[in-house]
């Protein structure tokens, strides 16, 4: 028993797998941009906390406007899409 434990063991470890690999256009035709949107955001907050613990108060500061600019410009992005864009002027003009 203790060989046939052994000898499944080597060979999950040593048998050859294939290797896939894909380019890196190839990554970005197939990552929906909903992943690639969270990957930034998850980025930006934690460099903001990473700085932020410690002390660096105006580079944490700093990339809280960068998360805030990145929201807005997605926000943005998605009403180019729509197909009545609503007046944003208080004025209506």
């Amino acid at each position: 028993m203790k060989n046939f434990v052994n000898a499944l063991v080597r060979n999950l470890f040593t048998t050859n797998k294939p290797v896939v690999k894909l380019s890196y256009e190839d990554t970005l035709r197939s990552t929906p941009e909903s992943t690639v949107v969270e990957q930034v955001r998850h980025t930006l907050k934690v460099a903001r906390d990473f700085y932020a613990m410690r002390g660096r108060k105006i580079l944490s500061v700093d990339l809280q406007t960068h998360l805030d600019f990145f929201d807005d410009a997605i926000k943005f992005d998605r009403l180019e899409n729509e197909p009545m864009l609503m007046p944003v002027d208080k004025n209506q003009n």
